[in-house]
């Protein structure tokens, strides 16, 4: 039997995960024309550091922007080798969450949508450029924080054939 902190808790995972997803689709989309810039079907050699910075300054220009009800892109910045999207979940304390179950429901979902997005597979993956996803409370306590690469889109197409 469900106790109701138990529903609360659950419903409250299930309004992140929905929203999450969203805030995925919502960074993805913002992003294409950044990302798009970047393509060069001609070499897979990393991107420089400098062309992820100018990818993050570009996307930046819109930030923060509330994605949906729950998520806002606070953020994007990047490092050597990885591009880095900053989200912050507005009414929700990390406390009040699952951070297993929420990891374990969202990541499969962004790396479904960003291995599926061409734009973000051949402007960053396949330029060995890792997707860092960092999920904070609306007090900025870091709920989440996972990296996406190309073997992540080679594994989940794998478990998608069996």
């Amino acid at each position: 039997m469900n106790t109701p902190a138990a529903d609360v808790s659950r419903r409250n995972l299930v309004i992140v995960v929905v929203s999450t997803v969203v805030g995925l689709v919502g960074g993805v989309y913002l992003s294409r024309p950044v990302i798009a810039q970047w393509i060069d079907p001609r070499a897979h050699a990393p991107l420089p550091l400098s062309t992820l910075q100018e990818g993050a300054r570009e996307a930046n220009a819109g930030c923060p922007k509330m994605i949906d009800s729950e998520t806002e892109l606070r953020s994007t910045t990047a490092a050597e080798g990885m591009f880095i999207y900053n989200y912050r979940l507005v009414s929700s304390l990390k406390e009040q969450l699952d951070v297993t179950a929420f990891e374990a429901a969202v990541r499969p979902k962004i790396i479904a949508g960003v291995c599926a997005e061409p734009a973000t597979r051949q402007g960053l993956l396949n330029h060995q450029v890792t997707m860092r996803y960092v999920y904070a409370d609306k007090d900025g306590a870091v709920i989440s924080s996972f990296d996406i690469g190309l073997k992540d889109c080679a594994a989940a197409a794998s478990t998608m054939d069996n």
